[in-house]
């Protein structure tokens, strides 16, 4: 349920300050430092060394002739350079067309069905490797699929299965004197198209690097690169664009789109990629890419502007590890004042630009509707001193229409937004902390300026400022949809979100009322910026009872802000497993196959959002979560 490693320093295993590593998992990998060649930036000599070329998926690499796609990979050493084409560089190993340079990821492999597929694979590594068997989760090192410094394999089989895979190769470490080389990277994608199908689409691939004998050093990729130096999307308005998602890496990755629902076609791993029958392909914001899986998204911009693709863990689009790829580990507590700063500097890993051409306000509320009277908040951002364990600074938002959070024994989650579907909203954000903020409306449907990214939202010339300390930004926005949404800091978010500031937003129907006896919000977050620090159900532990009304219909809103972990949990009663509805997700209604009686389970990556629906008779029951810490939610219905 959490991600798989720690992170840490150049030199040694070490706890990363400020809370930037990722949260311990139920396994830990270990590697041995050899040498000074495994801090980045050191370069790597010698005449084996090559350049690797970020490879963004658009040629297929092979020669097909009749039915029959031949190609000759070769595993080398290569420097891979991440960031700027300019700067530091990292030994990797990586695979490579025969003759040409090493890619990351890997050559793509794109047939149609029944293709017959002939793989000559060639290790010039100084290890032996294993090439992992296609379609299978496990890489089980076959005597046949080793492969010794200087031999080769070949390799033959049938495309026969629809959607997304990856080849890969591991080392075979029982025998391994090159430690120093990480094999994450010996991965490429395989995609087998439906007879006459077009590939329009488009296929990322994230990989990841992690220091070896330093696993708190990282750094994470789309199509080869880091942002910024990611691929920027220009698209127009009204385009239809199909995304193939790839997770190379051994962790989740909660993958969110700003401003827009996406469809989700398929869903899968490296074992195999299933294709959801047109009725059943729920909309979302956010799709939690398992380790090793494969998801379809289709979407279509239907406003202006300029917008984010981004996993949701707050390590993995951190600034910091363009300090871990320059050898560093020490947190960067520079506080940014200035919003082009920021996104260059703050942010960094698994993010990707949108730029969308065309008109900004196509698919919002018509002017006569916005002429209707607002819905106006002031909301303010405020701390209080030494909150957590009485060292740490706590962050969060209030309403000055309301009694001060400032007085509450713990103001942590803000306070609950409830908003009416078509009903504008304009909400004055007032900030009076210490440093720099924003706002986004996490999963909201409106104009880019006011989705909460500073130096980046908006369009040219109208960029969304950073909210210095003591200034205002006014956001407004007319709502689409009901359903379950929330509000939180989109700066410095490692600090900011662990510290309190994110809250909940549900929006009804016109004319319906937020009735909390049978509407339950249950939000799970990091308490505090502790490495160490526990998650929490609306900001404590233990859990205060959840008290449902017994007989009728209640609706649970699961909303996931954790900094990094994956949330499961699981709800039985006196007869056992209580059964369940999954009615929404990210605040869009489910497919009417998906909104089925189903046993009361659910998983979430951080950004995601769930709503289910019960009904349950009097009684006690017990909602027992799994995440970085294990703790249980009494529930009484009466």
């Amino acid at each position: 349920m959490h991600d798989f490693w720690r992170y840490g320093g150049c030199v040694g295993v070490k706890r990363a300050a400020g809370g930037m590593s990722m949260r311990l998992g139920v396994v830990r990998f270990a590697f041995l430092l050899a040498g000074s060649g495994a801090c980045a930036g050191a370069g790597v000599g010698g005449s084996e060394s090559s350049l690797v070329v970020p490879n963004d998926n658009r040629v297929a690499a092979g020669a097909l002739r009749g039915e029959t796609l031949s190609l000759r990979l070769v595993a080398r050493r290569a420097e891979w350079r991440p960031a700027a084409d300019s700067g530091p560089g990292i030994p990797v190993a990586a695979f490579a067309v025969e003759g040409e340079a090493a890619r990351i990821p890997g050559p793509l492999l794109r047939v149609t069905l029944g293709t017959r597929v002939r793989l000559a694979v060639r290790n010039e590594l100084a290890d032996t490797i294993v090439f992992c068997p296609m379609w299978r989760l496990a890489c089980v090192p076959a005597e046949a699929s080793r492969i010794a410094p200087g031999a080769s394999i070949i390799r033959e089989f049938v495309a026969s299965r629809w959607g997304a895979t990856m080849y890969r190769a591991n080392f075979a470490h029982e025998d391994s004197s090159n430690h120093q080389l990480d094999s994450r990277q010996l991965v490429g994608a395989l995609v087998v198209d439906s007879v006459g199908q077009s590939p329009i689409d488009r296929v990322l691939v994230i990989n990841s690097w992690v220091a070896p004998g330093d696993t708190n050093r990282f750094v994470q990729t789309i199509n080869g690169k880091m942002w910024p130096h990611t691929e920027r999307f220009g698209v127009n308005v009204g385009d239809s664009l199909r995304w193939r998602l790839l997770n190379a890496d051994l962790t989740e990755h909660p993958m969110h789109l700003h401003g827009f629902y996406f469809r989700v076609d398929s869903r899968g791993d490296v074992s195999g990629d299933t294709l959801f029958a047109a009725s059943a392909r729920p909309l979302a914001v956010t799709e939690n890419l398992r380790a090793r899986g494969v998801a379809t998204i289709t979407w279509a911009p239907s406003r202006g502007g300029r917008w984010l693709f981004h996993c949701h863990k707050t390590a993995h689009m951190s600034g910091q590890q363009h300090a871990y790829l320059a050898g560093r580990s020490e947190p960067d507590t520079t506080m940014h004042m200035d919003g082009a700063d920021h996104m260059a500097k703050d942010m960094g890993g698994l993010v990707m630009g949108i730029d969308v051409t065309g008109d900004a306000r196509a698919d919002l509320p018509d002017a006569a509707l916005e002429r209707q009277p607002a819905q106006r908040f002031r909301l303010m951002i405020s701390e209080r001193d030494h909150y957590y364990r009485g060292k740490e600074n706590a962050l969060f938002y209030e309403l000055d229409n309301t009694s001060s959070a400032a007085s509450r024994p713990s103001p942590i989650p803000g306070p609950l937004l409830t908003l009416t579907r078509g009903e504008p909203v304009e909400i004055a954000v007032v900030n009076r902390i210490k440093s720099p903020s924003s706002v986004h409306w996490h999963g909201i449907e409106l104009e880019s300026f006011y989705d909460g990214v500073a130096g980046w939202s908006g369009v040219k010339g109208s960029i969304t400022p950073m909210i210095a300390p003591t200034d205002s930004f006014v956001a407004r926005f007319t709502p689409l949809r009901s359903g379950t949404f929330m509000y939180h800091s989109h700066v410095k978010e490692q600090s900011q979100l662990t510290r309190g500031l994110y809250a909940p937003i549900v929006v009804l129907e016109p004319g319906q009322r937020f009735d909390p006896a049978r509407d339950h919000v249950l939000l799970f977050s990091q308490e505090g910026p502790d490495e160490l620090a526990q998650n929490v159900v609306n900001g404590k532990l233990p859990a205060s009872p959840l008290v449902l009304a017994a007989g009728v219909p209640n609706r649970l809103r699961l909303i996931n802000i954790t900094a990094q972990d994956e949330v499961a949990g699981e709800l039985t009663g006196p007869a056992g497993q209580v059964q369940w509805r999954v009615v929404a997700k990210d605040g869009a209604d489910s497919p009417a196959s998906v909104a089925v009686s189903a046993p009361a389970r659910f998983h979430s990556g951080p950004g995601e959002i769930v709503d289910v629906e019960l009904s349950v008779p009097r009684g006690r029951y017990s909602f027992k979560i799994v995440s970085y810490n294990n703790f249980e939610i009494p529930v009484i219905a009466r």
